[in-house]
């Protein structure tokens, strides 16, 4: 599951004030407001991003890199505001229903390509038949080799009409395009993180390296294919390769909307966590230590 890499989630439950030394009996900290609360998480969880010189293996969260860029740039810096911007709800919503529509996207052209195959294909594979010239053949030959029906006999030259199917070509030409365009938009979108969090900062977060290769590459390889279809269409390794990639895009692309859904879902869960810690320190009730299995996260630098 891509939960388990969820680097901001995995602590739920330890993204509390439990980090600081308790006091026995009644608590003299007056109560936490709501702002302050959020902030504390966002700083907790923002040190997925911020450790120095550390590369991160989970999935930062957004909220974690809005911390960063506020932290390092100012609230009134420009790159603070563009992230800021990228971060609204409905941006968010968005750019997922696009990755899930390039999932789409991918899926109608496979089934196309199967479907309509080009004429490569139907060249390489088909037997071509013309009408017998000698007297009328009722039945068809009774050899393996010979697939023409009764009155026709093979030629042995091959032929297809590429501009049979019109509107199979048209549709193709708008999946392309419209790929493109997605692709386009992710790869802004990751370039502004990238300014946002520095070259070396953003390289350290994994996913976020990973996302960008994926990204550049489906972009790349969709362009090239596109406008060198004629000179590559011959190199089967090429097709191949590029038909593999786009079940890696699938998959990146769902794990990706996973782990934004899954962020989404559990930060309520945190925000009532840190509401009960801190109804129990007002009430001078000791916090539960935490699980042997938090504290190794915190060990290993997951938070």
């Amino acid at each position: 599951m891509v939960t388990g890499n969820l680097t901001p989630l995995e602590e739920g439950v330890s993204f509390t004030s439990s980090t600081v030394p308790e006091t026995k009996g009644a608590s003299s900290e007056p109560p936490i407001s709501r702002v302050e609360r959020r902030s504390r998480l966002s700083s907790m969880v923002a040190v997925n991003v911020t450790a120095e010189n550390k590369v991160n293996f989970g999935i930062p969260s957004r909220q974690s890199m809005a911390d960063f860029a506020l932290e390092k740039h100012g609230e009134d810096d420009w790159r603070n505001k563009v992230h800021h911007f990228l971060g609204q709800k409905w941006l968010q919503l968005t750019l997922s229903g696009l990755l899930v529509a390039d999932v789409l996207i991918i899926f109608a052209e496979l089934f196309l390509q199967a479907e309509y195959p080009s004429c490569r294909l139907v060249e390489r594979d088909c037997e071509a038949c013309c009408s017998g010239s000698g007297a009328e053949r009722w039945l068809a030959g009774s050899g393996h080799d010979e697939v023409c029906e009764a009155g026709y006999e093979p030629i042995g030259v091959p032929g297809c009409d590429s501009y049979k199917w019109h509107t199979v070509h048209v549709i193709e030409e708008v999946l392309f395009y419209t790929t493109v365009g997605i692709l386009s938009i992710f790869l802004v979108e990751n370039l502004v993180e990238m300014a946002v969090l520095g070259v070396r900062k953003y390289f350290q977060q994994v996913f976020l390296a990973l996302d960008f290769f994926v990204v550049t590459i489906s972009l790349t390889m969709e362009l090239t294919l596109h406008l060198m279809h004629s000179q590559l269409g011959q190199m089967v390794a090429i097709l191949v390769i590029f038909r593999l990639w786009r079940f890696v895009r699938i998959g990146h692309g769902i794990m990706e909307v996973a782990s934004e859904l899954t962020h989404d879902q559990y930060l309520p869960l945190i925000d009532y966590v840190m509401d009960c810690e801190d109804k129990m320190r007002q009430a001078g009730i000791k916090i539960p230590e935490k699980t042997q299995k938090c504290k190794k996260l915190l060990e290993d630098g997951h938070h």
